[in-house]
């Protein structure tokens, strides 16, 4: 998945424009019907300029990804492809799949890893389907210290430039 395509994709297409692409009843607002589930009186709210929603009897709160995924029963990786179609933005193929992973490349020179926990299986997991990964990509990343978990609770990767 390309993240130009994916920010290009959330800049184009808003919750308001969604709900109408996927013929869902009703008129998304401020006070509207939650449009999965029944929901005699109003109980949903568009907001952030049409970037999210929030369900006021669950306490859920979606973006437009996110949002999809409930509405249409996706995952997450499958609703980021089918939001980026919907919005018209054309992503690259893909490139080809390798059978093996990358060699294992030298730690940054801060010590990061000092600074964050590392992640249980469980979370490798559920990072690999929330963002589309492979899991063994994920077991790489956190085995070559690329990974993980800051302030108990953000996913971290480390970022440096050559400088």
């Amino acid at each position: 998945m390309n993240s130009d395509a994916l920010a290009l994709a959330k800049d184009r297409l808003r919750i308001p424009e969604l709900w109408k692409l996927l013929g869902l009843p009703g008129e998304p607002g401020k006070s509207c019907h939650v449009p999965y589930r029944e929901d005699k009186n109003p109980s949903g709210s568009v907001y952030d300029e049409g970037r999210r929603f929030h369900d006021h009897a669950t306490g859920e709160d979606f973006d437009a990804i996110d949002f999809l995924a409930r509405v249409r029963g996706l995952s997450v990786a499958d609703a980021i492809r089918e939001f980026i179609r919907l919005a018209g933005v054309d992503e690259p193929s893909p490139p080809a799949q390798h059978s093996h992973l990358p060699p294992a490349i030298p730690p940054p020179h801060f010590d990061w890893w000092a600074c964050v926990a590392a992640l249980t299986s469980e979370q490798r997991v559920k990072l690999a389907e929330w963002r589309g990964y492979s899991i063994e990509f994920v077991n790489w990343l956190h085995a070559q210290r690329l990974l993980g978990l800051f302030d108990k609770e953000r996913i971290a990767f480390p970022v440096e430039d050559a400088e």
